[in-house]
């Protein structure tokens, strides 16, 4: 799985990107994300980040949630 807040990513085809942080509040990251991935070996999605995209920052999955837009039926 890929993600990003790229502004060239259409608002369908971006996920939201919220990071559960220390305090066990969920952030929207999404802006400040240059790429992440799903590790399916690990169990982890990892994401690099706009100011530092050439490092990779691991978290557990129950720690990251990406949500996409979907349209809804009338």
């Amino acid at each position: 799985m890929m993600c990003g807040g790229d502004a060239k990513n259409s608002v369908d085809s971006a996920p939201l990107v919220l990071v559960l942080n220390n305090s066990g509040q969920w952030e929207d990251k999404t802006s400040d994300v240059a790429e992440c991935i799903a590790d399916p070996g690990s169990g982890q999605i990892k994401i690099s980040y706009k100011r530092n995209p050439e490092h990779w920052y691991p978290y557990r999955q129950e720690r990251v949630s990406l949500l996409v837009a979907t349209e809804r039926s009338k």
